[in-house]
């Protein structure tokens, strides 16, 4: 049913609050790859503070907010270079759900077996390499206009 194993004591937990929803996604690929669609739970075993928590960590992270993400990005560099954009259909895709009120935004979701996340999500909606190549030329052209002004 899953695409990644999620822990039993989680699957009665499930429940699908938001039926459909236009998704965004932090990467470090362009275009995305099947790694970039791998939740937490899959790269690091939880430490003992967080038990309790593998729901939210079996789960993988999409945001429901272009601006919030990009926020996010902003403070957290690491987190990747691209957002690429989905629209999940629980029922086709797998269960959507808030993970904190506070943060609508952030929503776990959690993937059907058959579910090709890399192609779902094809539109990228940001890129920090080309913001960055564009911020230097204009610093460059700055420049160029005020050396060419002397």
């Amino acid at each position: 049913m899953f695409k990644y194993d999620i822990p039993e004591i989680c699957q009665e937990s499930i429940k699908v609050n938001i039926d459909k929803a236009v998704c965004y996604r932090i990467t470090q690929n362009n275009p995305p790859i099947e790694e970039d669609f791998l939740p937490q739970l899959f790269f690091n075993p939880l430490p003992d503070f967080v038990v309790g928590s593998e729901c939210d960590y079996a789960g993988l992270s999409v945001y429901s907010n272009l601006n919030k993400i990009k926020k996010l990005l902003k403070r957290n560099k690491k987190l990747g270079n691209y957002i690429y954009s989905g629209e999940i259909v629980s029922q086709k895709h797998g269960p959507l759900m808030i993970i904190e009120p506070s943060k609508r935004y952030h929503l776990n979701w959690y993937q059907f077996k058959s579910v090709d996340a890399p192609s779902l999500f094809s539109q990228k909606c940001w890129d920090r390499i080309e913001l960055w190549k564009s911020s230097i030329c204009q610093i460059c052209s700055l420049c160029q206009n005020m050396m060419g002004q002397s």
